[in-house]
């Protein structure tokens, strides 16, 4: 009696391309779903405080929701709370004196897209969210739109996509960065300090002046020859071949 070995349809690599295609397009239309929920959310909110569903007769919005869409009151209600208190939550935290205070963007929402994607139409994604559209030539029309009236913010990262240089949109050093600067200075680098700790990041360039935050641009220093560059009259500078110099102006 013969038998047969059943070979599996799919080759591991198929499969994982498979998984890739439904997990975007799951991701997709949960993003559509999000998007959806927040707009029912804000009309609700809207209806309630109208009090449009008095119109009908009836005792509240949670009322109607039951009768004309067939929600369970315990879920009405839920949804009515919820639409009163989220645009209550965020103009709370965007109105209070540390928010509003603050130099960041009020409202900022983040797309990464690459150099060569916006004229080549390979798929951008909203940070930590799923990709703008499925891949395709709408990825590079709706970044460009996106781009069109707001910040951007080039950064450069390294084969591990570690950030090389945030370009001038922050002058905080992210840690990624600093780790390279530890590395690559290992201390102070004003000639004569061999101090390797409690050692500070410096923009070469003022951040003021128009310095970006990047390696090429920063140097450690010591606690002490730090304030010597900022208020002690010495200079620091780069130059073309890298090398970087220290002069007491004074």
């Amino acid at each position: 009696m013969s038998s047969a070995i059943a070979l599996p349809a799919t080759t591991p690599q198929s499969s994982y391309s498979d998984a890739e295609q439904l997990g975007a397009e799951i991701t997709t239309l949960c993003s559509y779903l999000y998007a959806a929920e927040a707009r029912l959310l804000k009309l609700i909110r809207e209806f309630d405080e109208k009090e449009y569903w008095a119109k009908l007769g009836l005792c509240s919005c949670a009322h109607w929701l039951n009768f004309k869409c067939g929600i369970g009151m315990n879920a009405a209600r839920e949804k009515v709370r919820v639409a009163h208190a989220l645009a209550d939550i965020a103009e709370t935290y965007l109105n209070n004196s540390e928010s509003s205070g603050s130099t960041a963007d009020r409202y900022q929402v983040i797309v990464h897209v690459t150099a060569d994607q916006l004229p080549s139409g390979q798929t951008s994604h909203v940070e930590d969210g799923p990709h703008v559209y499925p891949e395709g030539t709408w990825t590079a029309e709706t970044s460009r739109r996106i781009a069109c009236d707001s910040t951007i913010v080039a950064i450069r990262e390294d084969e591990n996509g570690e950030p090389l240089s945030i370009g001038r949109r922050s002058r905080s050093i992210p840690p990624p960065i600093r780790r390279a600067l530890r590395i690559r200075d290992e201390g102070c680098r004003f000639p004569g300090c061999s101090n390797t700790r409690f050692v500070d990041g410096h923009h070469i360039k003022h951040w003021a002046d128009g310095g970006e935050t990047s390696l090429d641009n920063l140097v450690l220093l010591c606690r002490h020859h730090h304030h010597l560059v900022h208020e002690g009259g010495f200079a620091c500078e780069k130059a073309g071949s890298g090398e970087i110099t220290f002069k007491d102006q004074r």
